[in-house]
């Protein structure tokens, strides 16, 4: 079942805002919700969930949350009792045609969708447990540069150019008056628990909880994402064979935050 899809751009500093950083899949959940799946299949990625604190005329400051491996469902929601229905969406406003530069620029379709190259294609273990959101918009914050010029390439087949690409997603989420959101998991073990608004932050302050399954820095060695991605999806049970994979190329320009690990979406 496809993502609830709305017109309507979210507001891109909201109280709450979850982003999305690496090596990641981001598809819909059943009734109206949205799963993360982490990858998990690189060694040379560290997976991390950050808090930032976004205070009044203060700067932000950040609170680790999670270091290592997703072992455990992770859940974001309303916490409300009764748990309210799920209502994410996606903001997606049509005519979208990446190759034009009158898109818009939040929609969330700017992620590659691995999917719409490999139709029949499915998530092995490598990304479960999920990351299941239950509130919120999904969008584009940032996009490569255009100079970069992304586009997938295959032996045999058309380049797919793609002008530019999410580096991230994010979602954006307004609590109703007076309530909050609630951070849910485990980690090692324990229960993990956070309510945001907390409850001695002053008024206005914001909140950007970060999921990241990036290289530990910046100057990590050089490598195709997407082909990263082969090791987490297989067709009819098995691995998707080398002939029709695709690669990601740029037209140039050094390892930056402009050529991500950056998350796709499915199916």
């Amino acid at each position: 079942m496809p993502f609830t899809n709305v017109a309507v751009p979210p507001p891109t500093t909201p109280p709450v805002t979850i982003l999305f950083s690496g090596l990641m899949v981001v598809q819909p959940g059943p009734n109206n919700t949205c799963e993360i799946g982490v990858h998990k299949f690189s060694r040379d990625h560290l997976f991390q969930i950050v808090l930032s604190v976004n205070k009044p005329n203060r700067p932000p400051f950040l609170l680790p949350l999670f270091t290592g491996p997703l072992l455990a469902p992770f859940e974001i929601r309303s916490a409300i009792n009764p748990e309210p229905n799920p209502d994410f969406v996606a903001y997606a406003r049509d005519p979208f045609d990446r190759t034009l530069p009158n898109s818009d620029e939040l929609d969330y379709r700017w992620a590659i969708n691995f999917g719409l190259k490999h139709p029949t294609a499915q998530p092995n273990d490598g990304l479960k447990p999920v990351v299941t959101l239950k509130t919120g918009t999904l969008y584009t914050p940032n996009l490569t540069n255009p100079t970069l010029a992304p586009k997938l390439t295959r032996v045999g087949s058309q380049d797919d150019e793609l002008r530019q690409i999410a580096s991230h997603l994010a979602v954006s989420i307004t609590p109703l008056a007076g309530t909050k959101i609630l951070l849910k998991g485990l980690d090692l073990g324990d229960p993990l628990e956070v309510l945001i608004p907390r409850d001695d932050d002053p008024q206005g302050t914001s909140y950007t909880l970060a999921f990241i399954n990036e290289p530990p820095n910046i100057l990590a060695e050089p490598h195709d994402e997407f082909a990263l991605y082969y090791k987490v999806f297989v067709d009819n049970g098995t691995a998707i064979p080398s002939s029709v994979r695709f690669k990601l190329q740029f037209a140039g320009g050094v390892r930056s935050d402009e050529i991500p690990c950056m998350p796709l979406t499915f199916p």
